[in-house]
């Protein structure tokens, strides 16, 4: 009884040794197993890193390319626009500068006209002044010479005179004087006037004195006026030096 049950106890034992060296054995078998893929997981999973890393190395590079990229776009974008800034503000202050011009040349023109256009003013009542002046400084004596003169010189330019074209029929001829003719000179006057207007028989010229000829004669028939008195001589010469002045 008690050998059975020492062999049964020893087959027990061996039954034990046995299970625990299987066990044991799978247990070995399946950790290098687990660790040989736990191996080739890290393995795997530090490629993968790897890759990763290269992969975000490459990103990055490419990003801080076009960032610079970028930048320099930017900024030749921006230097452009300074560029055209700059272009448009020489443009405008170009444009500025010559509506300044344009506008001080009009302004200096016009004073130029201004003060020309004064000086002539101030010319022609010197002229009108003097004319006056001169008119009225004549004495007596002064005014029957002039006026002996210009009647001479009437005569004379009568005489030089064609007018024959001129219609004096049935008009009256008229004769203004600064003073009375002398009875020559009234006849002399009367005969060449008489011949230069074709008048049929001696014909009578009414005579009237206007102090304001001062010297000389105006002679009237028709149509025609011919004034020898030195109020229209120096009126003519204050005419003509206006014209001069204004032109």
């Amino acid at each position: 009884m008690m050998s059975i049950f020492f062999g049964f106890l020893v087959l027990a034992v061996l039954v034990f040794i046995a299970l625990v060296y299987f066990f044991k054995k799978i247990t070995t078998e399946n950790t290098e197993v687990n660790l040989r893929r736990v191996a080739a997981v890290y393995e795997d999973l530090l490629r993968k890193q790897k890759d990763l890393s290269e992969k975000i190395e490459i990103g990055e590079r490419e990003l801080q390319a076009k960032r610079d990229e970028a930048a320099t776009v930017v900024d030749k974008a921006a230097a452009q626009a300074m560029d055209e800034a700059h272009k448009k503000e020489e443009e405008t202050l170009k444009k500025a500068r010559a509506e300044a011009e344009e506008i001080l040349a009009k302004a200096h023109a016009s004073r130029e006209a201004y003060i020309q256009e004064l000086r002539i003013e101030v010319s022609i009542k010197i002229i009108d002044l003097t004319v006056e002046l001169l008119s009225n400084a004549l004495d007596e004596s002064t005014r029957v010479l002039f006026h002996r003169q210009f009647v001479k010189k009437f005569i004379d330019q009568a005489a030089k005179s064609n007018l024959a074209a001129v219609d004096a029929q049935g008009s009256s001829p008229f004769i203004r004087v600064a003073m009375p003719l002398s009875k020559e000179e009234k006849d002399t006057l009367c005969a060449l006037l008489t011949s230069k207007l074709n008048l049929k028989g001696a014909a009578e010229f009414k005579e009237e004195v206007d102090d304001k000829l001062i010297a000389g004669v105006v002679f009237q028939v028709g149509t025609l006026m011919m004034d020898g008195s030195f109020a229209n001589a120096i009126k003519e010469a204050a005419d003509k030096s206006k014209e001069k002045l204004r032109s």
